[in-house]
């Protein structure tokens, strides 16, 4: 098969399910709630979460657990190793990364989204190691999950905490495994230089936007404290 057909039959199965994706985003649209989160409507971060924290997570053990090779050589495996399940695994992905782009965000996030749906689909064509790329973008997805959940509940400490947590051990998992790409030696020079470039612009971004947070949020309750302390401070000379 060659590879202009293998993307025809690739594209010919995307749709599909990026029309389904959209009716959802539909439905969503008329039957969620509409609010402003971050720049984006709550009904778009609920159905993220979906497939942050369900679909893309059950996908993926799916795939490692048909696989007959053992998980460091999945990771490792040639095109022609690819399974239909990791197929699935691209798609799903894809799918995620590509249903808002028509949708109103941030324009930070859209080209986030184009980045890694390059890379997803990307990794069914590479000669190696795609599964690498396809288990990373479901681990950091798990991460997006942690701080989709801290915009929809914010008053939850649980998951303040756990968007710190979950996006920074993501992010570690995601270097560890481009690591172990590297170490196998089946990737070739230009393609894991491509997705070092990527892999550092985006994990930097993730990792800024989780810090700046948590510590903005750490911080709120001591800011107050302190700005009470001054109040009082006023009122007492005040009344001397």
């Amino acid at each position: 098969m060659s590879s202009s057909l293998d993307a025809k039959v690739l594209l010919a199965k995307l749709i599909p399910r990026l029309a389904a994706a959209w009716t959802l985003n539909a439905i969503a649209r008329r039957r969620l709630s509409t609010e402003d989160l971050d720049g984006s409507p709550r009904w778009m971060w609920t159905i993220g979460l979906a497939f942050q924290s369900i679909i893309v997570p059950a996908m993926s053990w799916l795939a490692i657990v048909h696989t007959p090779m053992s998980l460091s050589a999945w990771l490792l495996a040639p095109r022609a190793g690819l399974s239909p399940t990791d197929i699935e695994v691209a798609l799903a992905l894809a799918t995620y990364f590509l249903k808002d782009l028509v949708e109103p965000q941030k324009p930070l996030y859209h080209l986030h989204h184009v980045a890694c749906a390059s890379m997803t689909l990307g990794a069914l064509f590479a000669p190696a190691a795609g599964p690498s790329v396809l288990f990373g973008g479901a681990l950091l997805e798990v991460g997006t999950a942690c701080m989709s959940a801290s915009r929809h509940w914010p008053s939850v400490t649980l998951w303040r905490y756990a968007f710190f947590v979950g996006m920074s051990a993501s992010n570690f998992a995601c270097v560890v495994l481009f690591v172990h790409m590297l170490r196998g030696g089946v990737c070739p020079a230009t393609v894991a230089t491509a997705y070092a470039v990527v892999l550092v612009v985006l994990l930097a971004l993730r990792q800024e936007v989780c810090h700046r947070e948590f510590l903005a949020w750490w911080r709120m309750p001591r800011t107050r404290a302190v700005e009470k302390m001054k109040v009082r401070s006023v009122q007492c000379r005040v009344s001397d």
